[in-house]
């Protein structure tokens, strides 16, 4: 796979029995900035996660110019305010690369078995926050 500086890339992973997609921002030189262990930081692609698994490209149709997607990933480097269902590592790709908070694991538009019961706590969340 050809990325680029600026790319929302993800993996497919699975832990304690539970298959997911890690998101992370590529900056060039084989380093990705994400949401690990409850923090945003940069990693070497190669010492990580992402070392033995087909790193992904997230194709988005609307999208911001690559230094401004590694300007806002970096602004946020050390940040701790992980939460699995509103802040988690998609959210905050997602957010680099458009403007906006997204995790279609979360929200039910990308179809992960073991997640549908966050997806239904997600559901009900969202109608009594509206």
């Amino acid at each position: 796979m050809d990325i680029k500086a600026g790319d929302h890339i993800y993996v497919y992973l699975r832990q304690h029995g539970i298959k997911f997609t890690h998101h992370g921002i590529y900056i060039g030189d084989n380093i990705v900035i994400h949401y690990w262990e409850g923090k945003i930081r940069r990693s070497r692609l190669r010492k990580e996660k992402w070392l033995k698994k087909r790193i992904h490209k997230k194709r988005h149709k609307k999208y911001y110019k690559a230094e401004r997607v590694i300007r806002r990933a970096k602004r946020r480097l050390g940040e701790k305010k992980y939460h699995l269902i509103f802040n988690n590592c998609e959210h905050f790709a997602y957010w680099c690369k458009t403007g906006k908070s997204r995790s279609k694991q979360v929200t039910g538009r990308k179809r992960i078995k073991p997640l549908r019961p966050i997806r239904r706590v997600w559901n009900k969340v969202r109608r009594f926050r509206l």
